[in-house]
């Protein structure tokens, strides 16, 4: 993602998938098949999943959309 990205997709309505992705693999990511990640990440929204560490993961668009632009704004502008 460069700066230039970010300041015309953070005024969007919706993000590509492509863009949840590179968020992911930048931010440590495991999963590498795009197409496993969608899965992933659609299932993750639909339902809380529990970590082996006994923590509870709850993600719905907003809290994802609040850490993806956080991180993009940080990284590009140096402010949240």
């Amino acid at each position: 993602m460069t700066k230039d990205q970010w300041l015309i997709l953070r005024n969007q309505q919706e993000l590509p998938m492509s863009v949840w992705f590179e968020y992911y693999r930048e931010n440590g990511g495991l999963i590498q098949d795009f197409n496993d990640f969608v899965e992933q990440f659609s299932l993750l929204l639909l339902r809380p999943r529990l970590l082996s560490n006994g923590r509870v993961i709850h993600i719905n668009l907003a809290t994802a959309w609040n850490r993806i632009s956080k991180y993009y704004n940080k990284k590009f502008d140096g402010n949240d």
